[in-house]
C-alpha cells in the first residue's frame, strides 16, 4: 500500500517517527510552497468555503440574537 501525506515543515519529524515505529518504508520529497503559492492555495480554499454551509445574514442574525440572549 502507498500513502502520500502532504504536511508542513514543522509535522516531519513527527511522521519520520511514525513511519519508524510502524517500520515503514518512508520517502519524503521536500516540494514546500512559495508564499506567493500558499497565497492562490488559501484564496481558492477561502472561495469555496464561501459557497458552503454559509449561513444566509437572516440565519446569521437569529443565530447571534439567541447567543448572547442567555
Amino acid at each position: 500500500m502507498r500513502l502520500v501525506i502532504d504536511v508542513d515543515k514543522q509535522y516531519k519529524k513527527l511522521f519520520m517517527e511514525a513511519a519508524k515505529a510502524a517500520k515503514a518504508k518512508l520517502q519524503i520529497d521536500e516540494h514546500y510552497l512559495t508564499e506567493a503559492e500558499e497565497d492562490k492555495a488559501l484564496l481558492k480554499l477561502m472561495e469555496e468555503g464561501k459557497k458552503e454551509g454559509r449561513m444566509s445574514e437572516k440565519e446569521h442574525e437569529n443565530f447571534n440574537n439567541r447567543l448572547f440572549s442567555r
